[in-house]
């Protein structure tokens, strides 16, 4: 499958709060298993490798913030004008369909890999909280969009509960 292809059947479920997160898994699984690797789950999360030992790793979501509203099926991959339009496509199930295209072109002999996949990130962070001990590799790549600005380490968390009161957006479009 190409890059395209990959995207397109990981838009087509339905992670919204890991609505269809136990399928998106299980096409994440068998597409890696092709390739020889050993795949393990742990709670909300995949975890594949090809060596005991991997040089790298890489990291994506597979669920997806809720929409308000879109023209057509946001379940569908869309292309309009160069650009591929479906729910999750940027943030980040192209991420994903980035990782494991690359699989198949790599020569795994040469590379150790280690893949995690969670889900619940864009809720509670239950998924990455869950195997940050099974990270193995030795670097990691983490494949969210940062348009195309390469980010050495992280912003980090800050966690507080705090109740507001009003109309539910996301925080990509806070002017809803």
């Amino acid at each position: 499958m190409d890059v395209k292809e990959i995207l397109k059947k990981l838009v087509s479920y339905n992670t919204i709060k890991d609505g269809q997160n136990k399928e998106i898994m299980n096409f994440i699984e068998n597409y890696l298993k092709k390739y020889d690797f050993n795949v393990k789950r742990i709670n909300k999360c995949l975890i594949a490798y090809n060596s005991e030992t991997p040089s790298i790793g890489f990291i994506g979501h597979t669920d997806t913030v809720n929409y308000e509203s879109w023209d057509g099926n946001p379940f569908i991959l869309q292309e309009y004008e160069d650009k591929l339009i479906g729910l999750g496509a940027c943030d980040m199930k192209g991420g994903l369909a980035a990782i494991l295209s690359t699989v198949s072109k790599l020569d795994l002999n040469k590379n150790k890999l280690a893949l995690y996949f969670t889900s619940d990130e864009e809720i509670s962070f239950a998924g990455i909280k869950n195997i940050k001990e099974f990270i193995t590799a030795e670097n990691v790549i983490i494949g969210e969009p940062t348009d195309n600005t390469p980010i050495y380490g992280t912003k980090g968390v800050l966690e507080l509960k705090i109740e507001f009161y009003g109309v539910k957006c996301h925080s990509s479009t806070p002017d809803k």
